[in-house]
């Protein structure tokens, strides 16, 4: 899992509190544990902005670093996203889930 954040995250820094982790990091872990996600090891491409609107109503919102430590919420769209947002961006162009189904995964995290 910490490969998310590895490969599509600019903000990780390996070996800095690895205990803290964004709400996209948590659905993708809940929607694995469920078995909803195909194979995470292949690059995804982001969504178009009308699906990252979406997402971003969905996750974003709901996250504990928005908006205060969240430079893509901060600067509106104009700085790079979270991992978390990068690959649940890419499984919704890809149409393997829809930004509905992200908020209802939040619901199922205790």
């Amino acid at each position: 899992m910490r490969d998310i954040c590895l490969n599509y995250c600019v903000y990780y820094k390996p070996g800095k509190d690895e205990e803290l982790a964004c709400l996209g990091f948590l659905v993708i872990g809940k929607m694995i544990e469920e078995g909803r996600v195909p194979d995470l090891s292949k690059h995804r491409e982001r969504a178009g902005a009308e699906a990252e609107k979406m997402l971003a109503k969905e996750l974003c919102t709901r996250c504990p670093f928005s908006p205060d430590d969240c430079d893509y919420i901060l600067k509106e769209g104009d700085a790079a996203p979270c991992g978390g947002f990068v690959v649940l961006s890419g499984l919704i162009q890809e149409r393997c889930i829809a930004a509905r189904d992200v908020g209802e995964t939040i619901g199922r995290i205790p």
